[in-house]
């Protein structure tokens, strides 16, 4: 996960600096964030816990102007019985001032429930979940930084995340 998050860093100041010289930008509006464990799901007649998952983002908007965004979550496994939602997401956004972007879109979630064992082996149930999953946030920057806050439906939850804008 830290490798993941590095890569995400990476790719975010890489680009910005290339924003700086003018060439061209697939993404001026980055984030990163997660959610926190919730609710519990029941798969092949176990009550498993939600785990939170870390999420990344990436967009494009310009004021006033529909634009485009990627998404992808990707769980932490923190108990010993978790539910995980791994979920690619894709969409567009608005921007409704020089400051604020909503965005909103469709992707799908693969979902499955793990058991850890004594020893750190982990398994798998042989059934799953996978769904659609519908989601729409906003962000709300400043100068540089803000805040990225969106609802995922197949997971039932809310991320929270930081954010840039260049």
């Amino acid at each position: 996960m830290v490798k993941a998050l590095f890569f995400i860093a990476a790719l975010i100041v890489t680009t910005q600096t290339y924003a700086n010289d003018a060439a061209p930008s697939y993404f001026n509006v980055w984030s990163i964030g997660g959610s926190a464990s919730s609710n519990t799901r029941a798969l092949d007649g176990f009550e498993f816990d939600v785990a939170p998952y870390a999420t990344a983002w990436g967009g494009h908007s310009t004021q006033n102007d529909f634009g485009y965004y990627f998404g992808v979550a990707i769980p932490f496994q923190t108990d010993e019985f978790d539910y995980t939602y791994t979920m690619l997401n894709g969409g567009v956004t608005y921007s409704i001032g020089p400051n604020i972007v909503v965005y909103s879109g469709v992707g799908y979630s693969f979902e499955e429930a793990r058991v850890r064992g004594y020893w750190g082996e982990v398994y798998r149930t042989t059934k799953n979940n996978d769904q659609v999953n519908l989601n729409s946030g906003i962000i709300i920057t400043g100068q540089r930084f803000g805040v990225n806050a969106g609802y995922d439906t197949a997971s039932r939850q809310i991320s929270i995340g930081i954010a840039t804008r260049f």
